[in-house]
């Protein structure tokens, strides 16, 4: 299990990137957690990056996303579970 603490703003896709920089390239059988505790704010291109680059590109076993408090965020993130067809991966705690 990887754990991975969210930026208080979470606006770009670079955000992401810099959040996901010290994981492995492949992450194949690996649960990864976020946890958004102290998430003030997110976007929709830091929520599709980090689905993507965690679910698709780099084949984590799921993404685990914790102490959401932004329901907005929690929208974001399953549309775009949805859109690049790994929902069955992503699940809120």
């Amino acid at each position: 299990m990887t754990i991975l603490d969210a930026p208080a703003l979470a606006g770009s896709r670079d955000r992401a990137q810099q959040m996901l920089a010290g994981l492995a390239s492949d992450l194949s059988g690996v649960e990864v957690v976020i946890d958004c505790g102290g998430l003030l704010a997110a976007a929709v291109s830091f929520a599709d990056e980090l689905v993507h680059e965690v679910l698709v590109v780099r084949h984590a076993r799921s993404l685990r996303v914790v102490r959401v408090s932004d329901p907005k965020f929690a929208e974001y993130l399953t549309e775009r579970a949805v859109e690049h067809e790994v929902v069955d991966r992503l699940v809120f705690l």
